[in-house]
C-alpha cells in the first residue's frame, strides 16, 4: 500500500509541471512601423519547434491573427532567436528546426492598427528529449493604445 500511495504522489509530482511554454506579446516600435513581437519562454531541456517543419514532424508553430474582432488571419512572423538548433531530431527522426530558451517572433502591423485591440492565436508543439506533449493553442490579447 505505501509504495502504490509513493507511485500515485511521484506521478503528480512529474505531471504537474508540464507547462513548459509561456508566452507574451507586446507592441514595439522599429524604423517608424508597430510590430507585433510574442515571445516564447522554453524552460530548461524542452524544445519549441519551428513554424516550418516537413509532413510527418511535429506540429509547427503557427500564428492567426485578428484586430477589433475581425476574422482571423494566419500570418508568419520572422523568428529571431540565438537558441535555434537544426538538427536531426531523435522523436522523430528527422532534421527539424527548434529553439531552446526562447524564442522571439516579430510581424509589421498595418499603419491602421494603431488603437484597437489585437487577438493572437498561437498553436504549438513542444518535447524534450523523451516525451511530447499534445499540440496547445494558446490565446493572447494585446490592447494598443
Amino acid at each position: 500500500m505505501l509504495l502504490a500511495v509513493i507511485l500515485f504522489v511521484t506521478k503528480i509530482g512529474i505531471g504537474q509541471d508540464l507547462d513548459p511554454i509561456s508566452w507574451q506579446v507586446a507592441c514595439t516600435k522599429m524604423d517608424n512601423i508597430n510590430q507585433l513581437e510574442i515571445t516564447a519562454a522554453i524552460k530548461e531541456g524542452w524544445y519549441l519547434y519551428s513554424q516550418e517543419i516537413d509532413e510527418g514532424g511535429p506540429i509547427p508553430t503557427s500564428f492567426k491573427l485578428s484586430y477589433d474582432g475581425k476574422k482571423f488571419e494566419s500570418i508568419k512572423p520572422k523568428e529571431i532567436s540565438k537558441y535555434m538548433l537544426v538538427s536531426m531530431d531523435e522523436m522523430f527522426l528527422m532534421e527539424l528546426t527548434k529553439y531552446k530558451n526562447d524564442v522571439r517572433y516579430t510581424y509589421p502591423l498595418d499603419k491602421a492598427m494603431t488603437n484597437g485591440t489585437i487577438q493572437t492565436i498561437v498553436e504549438f508543439m513542444c518535447c524534450d528529449d523523451t516525451q511530447c506533449l499534445a499540440p496547445k493553442t494558446v490565446e493572447l490579447t494585446l490592447n494598443i493604445k
